[in-house]
């Protein structure tokens, strides 16, 4: 009934396209909170040491971007006011 081909062209090829985007968005988020985290000064910021402790290891264990969202909302979005 329904053509194959041209239901993955329509449906399947754009969401995958998409999700490659989401991913590599999500790893540039995850990249600018490390760097926020490294270039903190040390006295403005007592959990330093820590926050880069927990984000790094984070992208090894792959929880990196549930980390990197408390970050921005528990540190960053803090402190930049």
């Amino acid at each position: 009934m329904y053509n194959l081909g041209l239901l993955l062209r329509f449906l399947f090829i754009p969401t995958i396209l998409f999700g490659i985007l989401l991913a590599f968005a999500f790893l540039a988020f995850i990249i600018w909170m490390l760097v926020d985290c490294i270039n903190r000064d040390e006295k403005d910021f007592k959990d330093r040491t820590l926050w880069l402790v927990l984000l790094i290891v984070g992208i090894f264990c792959g929880y990196s971007g549930i980390l990197s969202i408390v970050y921005y909302f528990a540190v960053k979005k803090k402190l930049d006011k």
